[in-house]
């Protein structure tokens, strides 16, 4: 059956008792009827061009019903007040739904106009509002078989389940709500083809074949839903065009109608498609298109927090495989550095003790001695760049701590002027108090290497005739001790970074870089750790220097107590006496040997733990240096078993080892030993555990 050519769709639209106005997806006006015209469209004004400027509410809540309406190809009722065209406000029963024929896509939208309906009306109107509360409480109890259906999955998600077994859940309990619904859940992978992940109901054999679907226009209803966004309805299988290529495959499962929702992300992206199969030619009802659009909603959050749970479970295995991984580099470099140390010290000590047996040896010519000098002075110098490297290390792992104790002040600066006048004996360092010195609870050590460092700077850093000198003024509450020179000061911009490990002050001069940058980062921690401060003046390069270390009486942190040496001046030897030294360093046992020999005592020696036992046995020495990192029977060993003989009482065990940790100095103590020394030791060293030497014998003191 066919129209005659004489009327048109303006014949039919016209008819219509109701406004008619079709619009596109953004609202624009595309039509209107002659009831549309008159009543609603012929303005006194201009002519509206959208229908968001027809309606009081506001344009986003247009919006969001316009989308609804493009969503549904059945009508969705509303209600809007509206602009008519005398520029009054009329309520107006809205029905909106989108036509999709013959190549037209617009909305369709109906108006009733409230205020002039007669009875019948009001009649239809409290049916629909009857049918409104029954849908209303109808959606309200399967939202809320939804909502808890969100709730299982969320928690699977949460426990770790897979993915698959959270959206079986969702579609079983989404099954529970239509009669005869089977549902399919696929998700678009990157290469934007559909992934099965649940389907609960249907044949595996189906679900199986359409595993891997490439989305498109004519990929079934799934296919085309998530490759334009829209909800894609095939009321019968057999009939529509899009189902063509699967429809062998859709009647070996026995499948007549589908429709297919988008999976959207919260930002609007495309996670998969939500169906809902059939076994007989149907159509969705209003009711059961809302409740796809809410189950497609909440599989959405789901698929989003799995995702989001996965990405932050990758990135938490991530982080712990690089923690484990900087915590191996850590051990690794604590373990080279520890053993890079003892490696040094081995042929340091060995020179050192070389140069002390030439020196004594020399009868005081002075060539040998300033020869001595040089070899002395240079080795302390890489004695010194080991610690500070090694100290560094320590104190970005938390693993130094202060050994304090009560400090007379007045000591450590006589002590500290003989050290550095006999390490600069060239240069006129000038030494001031002001204020009564007395104690101090310090680190001796370590502020002894703090001072000391910024005293080698200042040489350094200055020639033979500038002036350097170091004052110290004492009050009730801290000390100050400032070290100032007149040398090649610190450039402007170095000095906010100059405290920092690896700075070097003298980068800005025309000059090679000496030293390694640890001094002064070294000598920051370690006032910082007596709870003090340190503060740099410059005023420029040439302009000489001024440093200020501030150091409370009490305060600051200690850490853990670790035993100190135990070399005293009560115990200490004041005549010749048996010596044992045992070191498996050849040049560094025959070094030592013959100094101690020419300072007048008798000495034994040996090369490994073993041979130690035995001379301790034969000999019953007085005094035993011994080297830790021995082989077969180590030092801690060695001065253990010692220790369990109570003829050894007497005897006087002295740790000579490349091992300067806390930690080394703390076993030692508790393995038997007297006293800990570093490798290289000096003179001061060997004379705190052995006495002075014979006088016909002297040495000088380094």
């Amino acid at each position: 059956m066919s129209l005659p050519d004489s009327l048109t769709l303006d014949d039919f639209a016209d008819i219509l008792p109701d406004p008619f106005i079709l619009v596109n997806k953004s609202g624009e006006i595309l039509y209107g009827n002659a009831r549309a015209k008159s009543l609603i469209l012929s303005s006194e004004n201009e002519a509206p061009q959208n229908i968001k400027d027809l309606f009081e509410e506001p344009a986003e809540v247009v919006e969001r019903y316009l989308l609804m309406c493009r969503r549904n190809l059945q009508p969705v009722p509303g209600k809007f007040t509206v602009r008519t065209a005398v520029d009054s406000f009329d309520s107006f029963l809205v029905h909106g739904g989108r036509i999709l024929r013959d190549n037209v896509d617009a909305i369709c939208l109906d108006f009733h106009d409230k205020s002039k309906a007669g009875e019948s009306e009001r009649f239809r109107t409290l049916n629909d509002t009857v049918e409104r509360l029954q849908l209303e409480i109808k959606t309200r109890r399967q939202f809320e078989a939804i909502l808890e259906a969100e709730k299982q999955t969320l928690a699977c998600v949460i426990s770790g389940q897979p993915l698959p077994v959270a959206m079986n859940l969702l579609a079983t309990a989404l099954e529970k709500q239509v009669e005869g619904m089977l549902t399919s859940i696929l998700l678009l992978d990157e290469d934007q083809s559909l992934r099965h992940t649940a389907a609960p109901s249907l044949p595996a054999e189906y679900s199986a074949a359409i595993d891997g679907l490439q989305i498109g226009p004519d990929v079934g209803s799934c296919g085309n839903a998530a490759f334009t966004g829209v909800t894609t309805i095939a009321e019968d299988i057999t009939e529509d065009a899009r189902w063509e290529p699967f429809r062998e495959l859709a009647a070996a499962a026995n499948l007549r109608a589908c429709w297919s929702s988008p999976i959207f992300s919260s930002d609007g992206d495309v996670l998969g498609t939500l169906a809902s199969y059939y076994r007989v030619p149907r159509a969705p009802t209003d009711d059961e298109l809302r409740l796809i659009a809410n189950s497609a909603y909440v599989a959405g959050i789901v698929i989003e927090r799995y995702r989001s749970q996965e990405a932050l479970n990758d990135l938490l295995e991530r982080e712990k495989n690089l923690r484990e991984a900087a915590e191996q580099q850590n051990k690794a470099k604590d373990q080279f550095l520890a053993m890079l140390g003892h490696e040094l010290r081995n042929p340091l000590s060995a020179i050192a003790n070389a140069a002390f047996a030439l020196e004594a040896k020399s009868g005081g010519d002075d060539a040998v001695s300033k020869l001595y000098r040089i070899v002395v002075n240079e080795t302390s110098l890489l004695k010194r760049i080991l610690d500070d490297l090694l100290d560094l290390n320590r104190l970005g792992r938390g693993a130094l701590k202060l050994q304090r104790e009560k400090l007379h002040l007045g000591a450590f600066l006589d002590e500290l002027q003989i050290a550095i006048k006999s390490a600069y004996p060239e240069r006129a360092i000038r030494f001031e108090v002001d204020g009564e010195l007395g104690e101090i609870n310090a680190d001796a050590s370590r502020l002894r290497q703090s001072v000391q460092n910024l005293l080698d700077n200042a040489v350094k850093y200055s020639e033979v005739g500038d002036d350097v000198h170091c004052r110290v003024t004492a009050n009730a509450d801290a000390i100050t001790i400032e070290v100032a020179d007149t040398g090649e000061g610190i450039a402007a911009e170095i000095l906010p970074t100059i405290f920092e490990p690896f700075v070097q002050a003298d980068k800005s001069l025309d000059r090679p870089a000496s030293g390694v940058g640890l001094g002064l980062a070294l000598v920051k921690r370690f006032t910082e750790m007596h709870g003090g401060r340190i503060h740099v003046e410059s005023d420029g390069v040439g302009r000489g220097s001024l440093f200020r270390l501030v150091i409370p009486r009490t305060g600051g942190t200690t850490g853990a107590a670790v035993a100190p040496s135990k070399p005293n001046g009560t115990d200490t030897p004041r005549r010749a006496c048996k010596v044992l030294v045992v070191e498996d360093n050849t040049n560094a046992r025959e070094g030592l040997c013959q100094l101690l020999e020419i300072w007048g005592h008798e000495v034994f020696s040996a090369a490994d733990g073993k041979q130690a036992l035995d001379v301790f046995r034969d000999q019953q020495p007085d005094v035993a240096l011994v080297d830790i990192g021995l082989p077969e029977i180590d030092g801690y060993e060695v001065a253990a078993t010692v220790r369990k003989n109570a003829a050894n009482t007497h005897i006087k065990l002295v740790a000579l080892t490349g091992y300067g940790q806390d930690a080394d100095r703390q076993r030692a103590i508790d393995a038997g030993f007297d006293a800990h020394i570093v490798k290289p030791a000096n003179i001061k060293d060997l004379i705190s555990v052995l006495g002075d030497p014979a006088p016909q014998a002297s040495a000088s003191s380094a």
